[in-house]
């Protein structure tokens, strides 16, 4: 899942909160990843993976808050990452329900 790494280094990094709701947040968003068969990639430490895909959630979140729909995420990052459409697909229902679940029902 080349799509992880690539994602956060192509985004840049973003600023996290490290408190205890974020904490668990991750924890509930990779759990969700991996429970979808997404686990890091080849080559990526589970650290490293984690981060972007932290950071790529986060940025998903960020195009919701902007008014783009569902489609509208999956296809940006789909369009730089074509061969990984399915990946994305989990990543912006995985990261909408984790982040940001105020924009789930107006998609």
């Amino acid at each position: 899942m080349k799509l992880i790494v690539a994602t956060a280094i192509t985004l840049g990094a973003l600023a996290l909160g490290t408190g205890a709701a974020y904490a668990d947040g991750n924890s509930d968003y990779i759990d969700n990843l991996k429970s979808h068969g997404l686990p890091p990639a080849a080559g990526a430490s589970e650290s490293q993976w984690e981060t972007g895909a932290i950071q790529a959630a986060h940025q998903m979140c960020g195009l919701a808050a902007t008014g783009l729909s569902r489609d509208g995420i999956t296809a940006h990052f789909t369009a730089q990452h074509p061969d990984d459409g399915n990946a994305v697909r989990i990543m912006v229902d995985a990261a909408e329900a984790t982040y940001c679940p105020q924009y789930w029902g107006q998609q």
